[in-house]
């Protein structure tokens, strides 16, 4: 399910007496069990319901959302006529304009109830798919397996330990501070010797050696799943420390590997990175990233299996901006079946120790 928040802005058309609009921005954020539409009075741009003040938008921050409704100037003859010019969704943004004279009470609940309706059918899909699952909270649950990567080949080190001199890494569970929600948080360390050398964290979501309970042994959820939302907070004290952090999704089905590999570069250029499967190498985005230090940062990722049998970078949001990629890439090769996830930290030149708590890590699939 979806929840949808809106940013109320108030203002006058300019040659009209007639009409009055209000633009809402709706940014759509994961929660988990219903759909609700949340506004601020009609009255007062600046009042809103449960006492939160909502602002007016500035202009810059509404450019590159597509437009639901559009608004008109009414003429004599036509006025408290609302004209539908254009409908069209985004992937974490819609706006809607909504133009009226004298609407009454009932007219306006209609026009609510249609945008609500229309707005809630792009989530649809997700909660009627038969292969539809939601993990949360699995930054505290078990299956998470840690992995170093040397430098420079960057494969999985069989002889290193959590405590070697090379890299060495932590995984702690249950902390209260920093946190979202009581001992909610697993924070997770890195260091060591060895330059640019990486810890990798890994959990089996589906198939083998799930953590979830769903070994999927005639592969019909692994198979038949094309949709993935990694949704997670980060909270680093050094992230000025950090090479990059890294969030994976990984898919391997009928002989394919699809690894959507997205890593924020920080000491690397403060760049988004995807990974390209078939020349094993990453891709810059030419999006930025800029998480906050000593502050909860929220990364959203949106990826697709195609039908045609590709990986679909969909879109990457940071603390609330969201970009829409929309790249295609061609997939790898694997003889494994199943759907996992991995969480990375890479360490800089100098292999500075440095930690990140995650919390509120949810994973969908449909």
């Amino acid at each position: 399910m979806v929840f949808f928040c809106a940013v109320l802005e108030r203002r006058r058309l300019r040659n009209s007496q007639l009409a009055r609009c209000h633009k809402l921005r709706l940014a759509l954020v994961q929660r988990p069990t219903s759909i609700s539409l949340r506004i601020g009075a009609f009255c007062s741009p600046t009042s809103a319901k449960n006492g939160q003040k909502w602002g007016a938008v500035p202009r810059r921050q509404r450019r590159g959302f597509p437009t639901l409704f559009a608004c008109t100037s009414n003429s004599e003859s036509r006025k408290n006529r609302l004209i539908l010019v254009e409908s069209k969704s985004a992937e974490l943004g819609i706006n809607v304009t909504i133009c009226w004279r004298k609407v009454s009470m009932s007219r306006s609940r209609l026009i609510i109830c249609l945008v609500t309706a229309i707005i809630s059918s792009i989530s649809s899909a997700q909660t009627t798919s038969p292969y539809y699952h939601k993990f949360s909270s699995l930054q505290q649950g078990k299956g998470w397996g840690g992995y170093a990567l040397l430098s420079p080949s960057w494969s999985i080190c069989s002889s290193c330990s959590p405590t070697g001199s090379l890299v060495n890494w932590s995984r702690t569970p249950g902390i209260s501070s920093p946190a979202l929600s009581g001992s909610s948080s697993t924070k997770h360390s890195i260091g060591g010797s060895r330059p640019y050398s990486d810890v990798l964290w890994n959990n089996h979501i589906v198939g083998s050696f799930s953590s979830q309970g769903l070994p999927d042994y005639s592969n019909t959820i692994t198979n038949n799943v094309h949709n993935f939302i990694y949704d997670v907070y980060f909270y680093a004290t050094s992230v000025s420390y950090s090479q990059a952090v890294e969030f994976d999704i990984n898919q391997f089905t009928r002989g394919h590997s699809f690894i959507w590999g997205h890593e924020c570069r920080i000491a690397g250029g403060h760049q988004w990175d995807i990974y390209d499967n078939v020349n094993k190498k990453w891709v810059p985005t030419g999006v930025s990233c800029w998480p906050k230090n000593n502050a909860w940062n929220h990364v959203v990722i949106q990826v697709q299996r195609t039908s045609g049998g590709n990986l679909l970078y969909k879109s990457i949001s940071l603390n609330g901006t969201t970009h829409t990629l929309n790249i295609s890439k061609p997939p790898g090769s694997s003889s494994w079946s199943g759907v996992t996830i991995n969480y990375q930290q890479d360490g800089n030149s100098s292999m500075w120790d440095y930690s990140v708590w995650l919390d509120k890590l949810t994973f969908t699939i449909w």
